[in-house]
């Protein structure tokens, strides 16, 4: 039988790698791979630290460690000063904002009192606008002795009512505003502590 011997550029449809021109990615028995060739031992830089370790700390004589206590200990001190004025401060500004929220409180009860008031003199102009009429219509049935006396009453009932109201208006009015001079002067007060404990 002949040999074969195949012509340039021929390649092979079966895997021979004795009829196959391109080189095989096996490599030859007994030989390591490229990562598991012995290298030259290589010291690492001083900068890199394991993640396992700890760097240890350099010892410190008593001479040295008593310096740093003289050295350090003003600062401690006022870093103490810092935190108790920082304290004071928080404290001086807890009760400003205490303060604030009740003046918002006591403006929200004035709100609510002027709408009542507001309220109370419609009521009232109300009253008076019945009572012209019952007025009007007592005026017409002035022909009539007895009708006249209970309307009189009426009308003379009517106006001690109207003058209750107004006078129990009054005394609230008043009440509320010496509340609102008294939380105003001592938020003045509050205000002028504030300035002269350094506080703006």
């Amino acid at each position: 039988m002949a040999t074969f011997y195949p012509s340039p550029g021929f390649r092979a449809p079966s895997g021979n790698p004795s009829l196959s021109p391109r080189r095989t990615s096996e490599r030859p028995k007994g030989s390591l791979p490229t990562y598991s060739r012995p290298q030259l031992f290589r010291q690492s830089f001083p900068h890199a630290v394991r993640p396992n370790r700890f760097p240890k700390s350099t010892p410190r004589s008593r001479e040295v460690e008593a310096m740093l206590a003289v050295k350090y200990r003003g600062v401690d001190e006022r870093i103490a000063d810092f935190w108790h004025v920082h304290q004071g401060n928080k404290e001086v500004l807890k009760d400003v904002q205490d303060t604030n929220r009740r003046a918002q409180e006591k403006g929200q009860d004035n709100i609510i009192f002027f709408r009542n008031l507001v309220e109370r003199g419609q009521h009232a102009e109300q009253q008076v606008k019945k009572a012209r009429q019952e007025t009007n219509k007592h005026a017409r049935e002035f022909y009539q002795p007895n009708r006249v006396h209970q309307g009189d009453e009426e009308l003379a009932k009517e106006f001690r009512d109207s003058q209750q109201r107004t006078l129990e208006t009054r005394s609230y009015v008043k009440e509320r505003q010496r509340e609102i001079h008294e939380m105003q002067t001592a938020y003045r007060d509050r205000r002028r502590e504030d300035r002269r404990a350094g506080l703006r």
